[in-house]
């Protein structure tokens, strides 16, 4: 049983929704069928990418899904795979232009682009057109929690308090995996010059999902409200620069 990943199919041992961990670069990758050739189906190269992907040999990734590229350049899934796999090298400009080619080719191939587009965006800056992203997520995805909660982070952000707030109200502060609300209710009483209180909850987040899910959300909430660009790997000692943050 597996659950699809924007076209692709990954474990159901990840989680549904989320922001998925850094790769494990520890990790060896298994191609199903060894290198890409004229026998490999399409379908079969993409699921061997994005294996790829996961395991953190975006090397390997790169050249399976680009394999398929050159074979069907205007494949919607293998375009966003694309995306992913720079986002996940910092590439985030060749990232946003390979995400916008997947979205303008078959966007009903790759339903949550928009939510990768808008990840990409963010962490370039650009927090107004990542807004533009995560709203046009919502629109056919209207549930997504990571959606609303980087609307949310963009809205608070950009002022739009009163749209934060809606949109964070959707987030359930019980919810036992996902650590939105937290981060919601951080974002809007930054934006509103509380420091204090968004410190509060970023601590509450880290106490209540621990530090592993607690870094991958703080990656985004600096992102939003650090004025310095953020790598993959300093979420983890975010605590600090969370509390520096002017508000």
């Amino acid at each position: 049983m597996a659950v699809d990943d924007g076209g692709l199919v990954m474990p159901t041992d990840a989680a549904p929704s989320g922001p998925l961990p850094p790769p494990s670069k520890s990790r060896s990758t298994q191609v199903i069928g060894g290198s890409p050739d004229a026998t490999t189906s399409t379908e079969a190269q993409l699921q061997n990418a994005f294996v790829a992907y996961k395991n953190g040999d975006d090397k390997a990734a790169l050249t399976l899904v680009q394999a398929v590229l050159a074979k069907e350049p205007k494949n919607a899934k293998a375009k966003l795979l694309e995306g992913r796999v720079y986002a996940s090298q910092q590439k985030y400009q060749e990232a946003t232009e390979a995400m916008l080619t997947a979205i303008e080719e078959d966007p009903a191939a790759v339903p949550r682009a928009q939510l990768y587009l808008g990840e990409a965006l963010l962490a370039q800056r650009k927090v107004l057109e990542a807004r533009g992203a995560f709203e046009a997520q919502l629109k056919t995805e209207p549930e997504n929690k990571d959606a609303l909660l980087l609307y949310a982070m963009c809205q608070a952000k950009l002022k739009y308090l009163q749209e934060a707030r809606d949109a964070a109200l959707k987030l359930d502060q019980m919810d036992a995996i996902h650590p939105g609300y937290f981060f919601a209710t951080a974002a809007i009483a930054r934006a509103s010059g509380k420091p204090e209180k968004a410190t509060e909850a970023i601590d509450s987040a880290q106490t209540n999902y621990g530090s592993k899910i607690w870094a991958q959300y703080m990656k985004y909430y600096l992102q939003v409200f650090s004025p310095k660009p953020v790598g993959q790997g300093e979420a983890a000692q975010a605590a600090p620069a969370a509390k520096a943050v002017a508000p």
